[in-house]
């Protein structure tokens, strides 16, 4: 959601800023109600002009503020770059650190930026204990839905990588393709794509590469969230990207006990995935290399028994995940909130802050 959190005083009092217009929230099926709930006070701003906002926060006296979008669309750096509060961190957008002058911290985790990567010209960084964002768990039905239902073949072997479009590069792709020669009765399962065109463009690529264009399937998108988290479960393996991985379609594969195969990436967007396995449990399918991911994956789709000792070794680990305890989450963030509030009171610069936890 485009917004910027604040902790008003440091005394439990938080306010939730919506920065983005009411009908991007509307069209995204995002209702306020939720949000508004979550917090002491809610502001909705996504009308008002960066001046406006400017003064809405200043009048406010906020303490510390958290912004969550950063350069990407929808976000107001121009509101921020005004310092309207005294301490202003951010979050989850850009993982590797947000290089500005009004940005005093970036919230980030120890996979995702490890020790040999702290100090590459982004400003202090406040690693979290364990992954960069909390994930939600479900009540997911007893019965599985039908194959049928979701446009899956009745056999055959259920490839899934549900990631953004935009995330699939020809390297990663060629991976894909090469894991399906070597499952002839396998599909790979993709989240649809923007337009009609674009998956017939993508099934093109897979006959350039020698696959039979029937073989990738494209999942239409849902308004709610449980029947998505819910038709994982006719997947056999997660298949991640790798330029940049998966963040929130790994979370939800994680959640519904479907295991994620990921290659640790060279860069922190390169790392999400691993980040979100590692708060999870099992390390088994975090890969070192293109080939290893190749192979791993056509193992396990050859391999039932193998690859339903993954399945129960997530299925074990997921009920005391730190990937999914948001109380968990919570004390860090009031770590936080009190190790900045405390350097900035006795007028000390922002320097990289480690959770322990």
């Amino acid at each position: 959601m485009g917004a910027i959190l604040a902790a008003r005083e440091l005394a439990g009092f938080v306010t939730l800023y919506n920065t983005k217009k009411l009908d991007l929230i509307v069209s995204r099926a995002w209702p306020l109600r939720p949000f508004r709930a979550t917090a002491d006070h809610f502001r909705d701003c996504g009308k008002k002009t960066d001046q406006e906002l400017e003064a809405i926060i200043r009048a406010d006296d906020l303490h510390v503020l958290i912004d969550l979008d950063g350069y990407l669309h929808g976000g107001r750096p121009e509101v921020l770059s005004a310092r309207p509060a005294r301490v202003q961190i951010h979050w989850l957008q850009s993982l590797a650190g947000m290089p500005a002058s009004f940005i005093d911290y970036t919230i980030v985790d120890k996979v995702i930026v490890p020790d040999d990567a702290r100090n590459q010209g982004n400003g202090p960084l406040i690693r979290l204990a364990d992954a960069f964002q909390c994930g939600e768990t479900f009540v997911l039905p007893a019965n599985l839905p039908s194959r049928a239902s979701q446009g899956l073949p009745e056999q055959g072997f259920i490839f899934c990588a549900f990631g953004s479009w935009l995330k699939i590069d020809p390297e990663v792709f060629a991976c894909w393709m090469d894991i399906l020669k070597g499952v002839p009765h396998g599909f790979l399962w993709l989240s649809s794509g923007p337009t009609a065109d674009s998956m017939t463009c993508l099934r093109a690529c897979a006959q350039a590469h020698g696959v039979d264009p029937a073989r990738l399937i494209f999942a239409p998108r849902t308004d709610a969230k449980l029947p998505h988290i819910d038709r994982h479960r006719l997947a056999g393996l997660f298949l991640d990207t790798f330029t940049f991985s998966a963040a929130t379609t790994a979370t939800d594969a994680l959640s519904a006990g479907l295991p994620v195969l990921t290659r640790r990436g060279a860069t922190a967007q390169g790392r999400l995935s691993e980040s979100l396995i590692r708060a999870t449990g099992p390390t088994d399918l975090i890969v070192s290399s293109k080939e290893d991911y190749v192979r791993m994956a056509i193992r396990l789709a050859q391999d039932p028994d193998d690859l339903m000792k993954h399945h129960a070794a997530l299925a074990q680990a997921l009920p005391a995940a730190k990937l999914f305890d948001a109380g968990r989450m919570v004390r860090q963030f009031e770590m936080i909130y009190a190790a900045v509030w405390e350097r900035h009171a006795q007028g000390k610069p922002a320097q990289h802050i480690d959770v322990v936890l």
